[in-house]
């Protein structure tokens, strides 16, 4: 008996196996003008790509929904009213500018198709249909059928995001057609996907590059210092993090490579962290500085700063610590930094005339 059931068992998968194996592969072609590509899915996955050439801005390539309703290899191109113009049609061969194929949409005298002019391909140079070289269009002939469903997109902006990593991407494409989309798009993405924590000054200058590159999407990031978020905010931009340079207060420290973003300036964080001995952990979420902690023997004198490979501790702590006030603890030639609102002086000016412990410092993790 278990044998007769393990049996079905097996029929029984072989037969759903089976089922599953003969369910017709669903293509469609989507096209996105001003990205210049042609994709090709299958059952709602794009598995091809290809760069196409589109029409010009005098003869744009139409826009909407329509299907494939013929397809001719190695066509013969009829010039339009060739009749009226004294032409002649151009037969199958090297100067046929529809090329080796032709895949005629519903759109009236528009179609997808090769071309003699390869070096059109990722420019605005046809009459209004999709060019495509050559080879690519035969292997996308052999994969499609009369009746398959076309779209043409003009989508200037794609939104993307990394399924491991999670990072965000933007792809901007220059406006071929002036249409003026493409902030429309972009906010209505973001709406939808509920990306508000975006940066938006940089973001203002990949809308004006439309590079078409596929570009990390600059984020606001909340900022910390020794555990405690600041009301100043950081930036993620590029795969970069950035913090405002104001953040610092930091009187006499120069040199930094800064960046100018809506009136703001900033810093790469690694380069302020290693400036100031700081440790420091970037991720998607955040910015998490940690300062050095500054001990005299077993006394805690609190957050520190290592500038130049120089110790610098606060005036506040160490005059806590020691009982001294800071007017005596500071003369006037001695070297004061601030920062976001502290003060701190070096550290082998003080020590040597306070106590005999010896200093020590703790770098965060």
């Amino acid at each position: 008996m278990q044998r007769t059931v393990l049996v079905f068992v097996l029929c029984m998968g072989l037969i759903w196996t089976g089922l599953a194996a003969a369910q017709p592969v669903q293509r469609e072609i989507v096209v996105n003008i001003p990205g210049f590509t042609l994709y090709l899915y299958e059952n709602g996955v794009a598995v091809r790509s290809y760069p196409i050439s589109i029409g010009s801005e005098l003869k744009p390539s139409l826009m909407g929904e329509t299907t494939i309703i013929n397809k001719v290899s190695d066509p013969t191109y009829y010039p339009p009213r060739w009749w009226e113009r004294g032409l002649e049609p151009i037969p199958p061969g090297p100067d046929n500018p529809v090329g080796t194929r032709w895949l005629g949409l519903g759109f009236p005298s528009y179609g997808i198709h090769g071309t003699n002019n390869p070096d059109s391909i990722g420019k605005a140079a046809s009459s209004g249909c999709i060019r495509m070289r050559n080879a690519d269009v035969e292997e996308l002939a052999d994969m499609v059928r009369i009746g398959t469903p076309v779209t043409l997109l003009y989508q200037t902006v794609l939104l993307g995001q990394d399924p491991i990593f999670g990072h965000r991407t933007l792809t901007v494409y220059p406006d071929i057609y002036n249409l003026g989309t493409t902030r429309q798009q972009l906010e209505e993405g973001l709406r939808q996907r509920g990306w508000d924590n975006v940066f938006w000054p940089v973001l203002e200058e990949i809308i004006t590059r439309a590079s078409g590159r596929e570009e990390c999407l600059p984020l606001v990031v909340p900022l910390y210092h020794n555990g405690e978020q600041l009301k100043l905010w950081g930036v993620k931009v590029g795969g970069q993090y950035y913090l405002p340079y104001s953040a610092s207060g930091i009187d006499g420290l120069a040199g930094f490579d800064v960046k100018e973003w809506g009136g703001q300036r900033y810093v790469e964080v690694q380069e302020y962290a290693s400036r100031l001995g700081f440790s420091v952990h970037a991720e998607a979420a955040m910015i998490a500085l940690h300062s050095p902690q500054a001990y005299l023997g077993d006394q805690y004198l609190g957050s520190a700063l290592v500038i130049d490979e120089e110790v610098y501790i606060p005036i506040d702590s160490l005059s806590d610590l020691l009982a001294l006030e800071s007017s005596s603890l500071v003369p006037q030639q001695l070297t004061v930094v601030s920062l976001q609102g502290a003060l701190y002086v070096p550290a082998e000016a003080v020590v040597p005339y306070t106590h005999e412990a010896e200093l020590r410092i703790e770098i965060a993790e």
